[in-house]
C-alpha cells in the first residue's frame, strides 16, 4: 500500500458567514432612510447583488473598508473619484454608489479614453443639427442622458486638459451648453470618476488639473488583489462555480490544496480581472476531470500573463499514457504554439491529424 499523501481537494467557494444584500431592495429602503447601517462581523463575507446582475463580493478588512467609504457617501449629493490599478473592479463600486444612491435615473458609463479627442465635447455635452460636419441631427451627451441619474467617467485620467475644463465647469455650475448652443441646460447628474493613474503625479506634471480634482468631495481607494489576499479564494470559488453552471457542467471541478496555494502566491497585476480568466481557463483546462490542479493553476497565470511566450518545451507523448493525459499535453502545446497545430505536433512527435482529434475531444462541438 503507498503512503503517499493524496492532495487535498475542497470547493473553495464555500465560507461559513456569507452575507448577501440586494441593492434594488436596499434603494428602496434609502428612499426613505438615508442611513442604513449594514454590519460586517471580521471573517464575514459580503455579497452585493447589485442592479445590472454582476456580484461586488468582499471578505478583506481593506475591501470592506472601501466599501463602507462608497455605502457612506452614496446617500448625500456630492460627486466621487475611484481610485485604483486596472482590475481591481472600480465600475463596480460606482454601480454599488448609484444603487445605494437613491437615484432614480439611469446608470451611465463613458469610457474616456476610447472618445475621439475632436468629439469629446460630443460625447459629454451633445450637439445640435449642423454644429460641424456629419451633425445630421441634434444629439443628447452623456451629462444629460444620465439625468437624476449618475455617469462614471472611466480613465478619467485619460482626458485632455481641454476636456477637463469643461468638465470642471459642469460639475461647478450644474449646467452644460452642447455644441452648436447657445442655450444652457441645467442637469441634475452626479458624476463618479474612475482611474488607475495617479493623478498626484499628473497634477505635479501640469497634465491634470488641481481644481477638477478638489470638486470630487471624496476618493475612495480601492486596493490591489495582491494586498487583499482574504478575496483570493472566495473571488476564485465564485468565477468558478459561475462558469460552470454557463457550461450546464453537473459537477463543478474542486480544486486542489497545491492549486490554492498557487493563487495565493502569484502576485495578480491584472487583479480581479486576471483571476476572472485565470479560472476560466482552469476550468476549461481540467475537463473531464473533476479537480483542478497547481499544474492547471500555474498554466493559465502563465497564458494570460503579458510576458513573452517561453520556448516550446522538449515533450514529447510516451507510451502508455492515459488518453485524457494524451489530450491534455496536446492541447497545453496547441496553446503554447500560439494555436498552430502543426507546430505543436511537430513538438510532440505526432502527426497533425493526431493533434486535430485531440482537440476535437476537447473541445466538443464544430470540428477545429
Amino acid at each position: 500500500m503507498s503512503n503517499a499523501k493524496e492532495p487535498e481537494h475542497r470547493q473553495i467557494r464555500e465560507a461559513p458567514n456569507w452575507r448577501v444584500w440586494s441593492s434594488q431592495s436596499l434603494k428602496r429602503e434609502r428612499l426613505t432612510n438615508p442611513i442604513i447601517d449594514l454590519h460586517l462581523e471580521e471573517g464575514d463575507v459580503a455579497d452585493w447583488r447589485l442592479a445590472d446582475g454582476k456580484r461586488l463580493i468582499v471578505r478583506s478588512p481593506l475591501m470592506a473598508q472601501a466599501v463602507e467609504r462608497a455605502k457612506k457617501y452614496a446617500p448625500w449629493e456630492c460627486d466621487i473619484c475611484i481610485l485604483g490599478e486596472r482590475g481591481t473592479g472600480k465600475e463596480l463600486f460606482a454601480r454599488l454608489i448609484h444603487d445605494l444612491s437613491g437615484r432614480t435615473g439611469p446608470f451611465m458609463a463613458l469610457n474616456s479614453a476610447a472618445m475621439p479627442p475632436e468629439l469629446v465635447e460630443s460625447y459629454l455635452f451633445g450637439h445640435v443639427k449642423g454644429s460641424f460636419t456629419g451633425a445630421t441631427e441634434s444629439k443628447v451627451g452623456y451629462f444629460e442622458a444620465a439625468e437624476r441619474g449618475t455617469l462614471l467617467l472611466d480613465e478619467i485620467g485619460d482626458l485632455p486638459l481641454t476636456a477637463q475644463a469643461k468638465i470642471l465647469r459642469a460639475m461647478q455650475e450644474r449646467k452644460i451648453t452642447r455644441v452648436g448652443s447657445v442655450t444652457e441646460i441645467k442637469i441634475d447628474t452626479r458624476i463618479v470618476a474612475a482611474t488607475n493613474r495617479d493623478l498626484c503625479a499628473m497634477m505635479k506634471a501640469g497634465t491634470f488639473r488641481n481644481d477638477l480634482v478638489d470638486r470630487f468631495k471624496t476618493k475612495i481607494q480601492i486596493p490591489p488583489l495582491r494586498e487583499r489576499p482574504e478575496d483570493i479564494a472566495i473571488l476564485a470559488g465564485h468565477f468558478l462555480t459561475r462558469d460552470a453552471e454557463k457550461m450546464n457542467l453537473k459537477i463543478i471541478p474542486a480544486v486542489c490544496s497545491d492549486a490554492e496555494k498557487e493563487l495565493l502566491e502569484y502576485g495578480w497585476p491584472g487583479n480581479v480581472r486576471e483571476l476572472e480568466n485565470v479560472m476560466y481557463m482552469a476550468l476549461v483546462e481540467t475537463l473531464p476531470r473533476t479537480s483542478i490542479s497547481g499544474e492547471i493553476i500555474s498554466l493559465a497565470i502563465e497564458a494570460q500573463s503579458l510576458q513573452q511566450r517561453p520556448a516550446i518545451r522538449g515533450v514529447s507523448m510516451e507510451t502508455g499514457m492515459g488518453g485524457d493525459a494524451k489530450m491534455r499535453q496536446a492541447v497545453r502545446a496547441v496553446q503554447q504554439c500560439g494555436g498552430n497545430q502543426a507546430e505543436a505536433a511537430r513538438s510532440l512527435g505526432i502527426t497533425r491529424q493526431q493533434v486535430k482529434r485531440y482537440m476535437t475531444r476537447f473541445l466538443p462541438g464544430p470540428e477545429v
